[in-house]
């Protein structure tokens, strides 16, 4: 999960200052959500290829978490003083299990850096569980714990009978539709 820390909202007397063109960046308690997102998602000096495998952002602003987003992706941008930051893409998150447990909260660990990205590797929402349905949480974006696909494979064709019988029920189904290459 991304944690971004915002500092106390700021205008800007030049939005060409910004490399958004924004007017203002930082938090205020007056913000609406999606003025909100827009102060946090960018352009940060992190690496877009790291941030764009985080599923989540808090937004955060004097220890407290005030938004959480949903992230589709990251993508480096012309930075105004030269190289290249990232800018985040996703939706705020209005409601639900998420909002509830994280938002108007303390941030749920300490952050010792500075920096206004940080990086939260052990959140609990960003633990996929295995697709055979062993309960087991997988490393990263993987849909199964290392070995567990041959085992739900393999679960599913005794549940036909043997690896012959499996392939002739396979094909009988597929019949109907195109195959694939």
């Amino acid at each position: 999960m991304l944690i971004i820390k915002l500092q106390p909202q700021t205008g800007l007397t030049n939005p060409t200052e910004d490399d958004l063109g924004r007017d203002r960046t930082g938090y205020s308690p007056t913000m609406g959500a999606f003025a909100l997102w827009d102060a946090a998602r960018g352009t940060w000096h992190t690496k877009a290829g790291k941030a764009a495998k985080e599923r989540y952002a808090l937004v955060a602003s004097g220890g407290i978490v005030r938004q959480v987003v949903e992230l589709d992706g990251a993508e480096e941008v012309p930075h105004k003083a030269g190289g290249m930051r990232t800018l985040l893409r996703g939706q705020p998150v209005l409601s639900g299990s998420i909002v509830d447990k994280y938002v108007g909260k303390p941030l749920p660990f300490a952050v010792q850096s500075q920096n206004p990205i940080n990086y939260w590797p052990d959140a609990p929402e960003d633990k996929l569980m295995c697709a055979c349905g062993c309960g087991e949480p997988t490393k990263g974006t993987n849909p199964f714990v290392i070995g567990h696909d041959h085992t739900a494979l393999h679960d599913r064709i005794r549940q036909i009978g043997t690896v012959k019988e499996f392939i002739d029920w396979f094909d009988a189904m597929r019949a109907p539709f195109p195959a694939t290459t």
